[in-house]
């Protein structure tokens, strides 16, 4: 992954990071290590760029964050030539009232998206790290159904990958 902070002020930079820090923590803790992040500078080669800004809008509406994301796979004559992911996650920084977005709310909203960049989907459940924010009560990490959910989803794709091999060498 790779850090922009776009118009936030250098007073929060240091917050930022260890917001991130800890989302990512709490993924890792939670995968128990199978999923390991590491920071990089250059924003084209990293398969995660993280964005902070003052405002992050979907459409018309004013978000906590959200994240764009790309899986390609390449493929010639059934043969895998090569398989690539990008995303994009936008967290915002500061409040519609002009203050600074709390710490909590900075770190939920940027495991939660990393949550969406790991393959899950959004819940209706206030108090799931993949719900709504809830500012009052902001999730620290994953609960352990959800990165049970990770690893689900992982390992279909590994038997997606394997079936895909075996079907090939047939």
């Amino acid at each position: 992954y790779c850090v922009q902070c776009e118009s936030v002020a250098d007073g929060l930079h240091a917050r930022c990071t260890k917001a991130l820090e800890q989302a990512l923590g709490e993924w890792q803790k939670a995968l128990d290590g199978t999923v390991k992040f590491y920071e990089i500078d250059d924003p084209a080669t990293a398969d995660v760029v993280v964005r902070f800004k003052v405002g992050v809008m979907m459409g018309k509406e004013p978000v906590a964050g959200y994240a764009n994301w790309k899986r390609t796979l390449r493929a010639d004559g059934g043969h895998v030539q090569s398989v690539s992911f990008k995303s994009d996650l936008q967290i915002r920084t500061i409040n519609l009232d002009g203050m600074p977005m709390p710490f909590e709310c900075v770190r939920h909203e940027i495991a939660h998206e990393v949550g969406h960049v790991l393959g899950l989907e959004d819940s209706d459940s206030t108090g799931d790290l993949m719900g709504p924010l809830d500012v009052n009560r902001p999730v620290a990490g994953p609960r352990s159904y959800e990165a049970d959910a990770v690893r689900q989803l992982r390992a279909d794709a590994r038997r997606v990958k394997a079936d895909a091999l075996a079907t090939k060498t047939r």
